[in-house]
């Protein structure tokens, strides 16, 4: 399974020039735009009603859906599905191959050091935490009841 964050932008340019400046690179530049710093990958989407998310590539969610139903809504889409967890975050479920391959390297090209991950705050950490395990990520430190935790895929 492969993970690209997506960002909506007003300005397609302004946000290359941006990425530009902190030393990302460009992957892909139309159909998606996807930049990276080779420790996580940033589809930057110039639809002005696209937002912001996580995006899952897998060749099917089909083993995933029964469960994901158990804890939130689970929108059918062209290419697969779209849910949210407790958090509010969009999590797009892509059936197809990933736009980005070979990621992550072992060092970050950008200026602003390597990508540790993306937190997420919630209001329900049991219900986030079935969610994502229900997408294919694994708790691998922290604990409920300590009020976080850090999941990998």
């Amino acid at each position: 399974m492969n993970t690209i964050i997506q960002t909506p932008t007003n300005g397609l340019a302004n946000s290359l020039h941006f990425y530009k400046l902190i030393e990302f690179q460009l992957i892909s530049e139309s159909s998606p735009t996807i930049v990276t710093d080779g420790k996580v990958a940033i589809e930057i989407n110039p639809d002005r009603y696209a937002r912001a998310g996580v995006k899952l590539y897998a060749s099917s969610w089909a083993d995933s859906l029964e469960d994901l139903q158990k804890y939130t809504s689970v929108n059918k889409t062209d290419n697969g599905f779209l849910l949210s967890d407790a958090s509010g975050v969009w999590i797009y479920l892509i059936e197809g191959e990933s736009p980005v391959s070979a990621l992550p390297s072992e060092k970050s090209t950008s200026v602003i050091g390597n990508c540790a991950g993306l937190s997420l705050e919630t209001t329900d950490i049991e219900r986030s935490l079935a969610i994502w395990k229900a997408v294919g990520f694994n708790n691998i430190t922290g604990a409920i009841e300590q009020g976080w935790i850090a999941c990998t895929n």
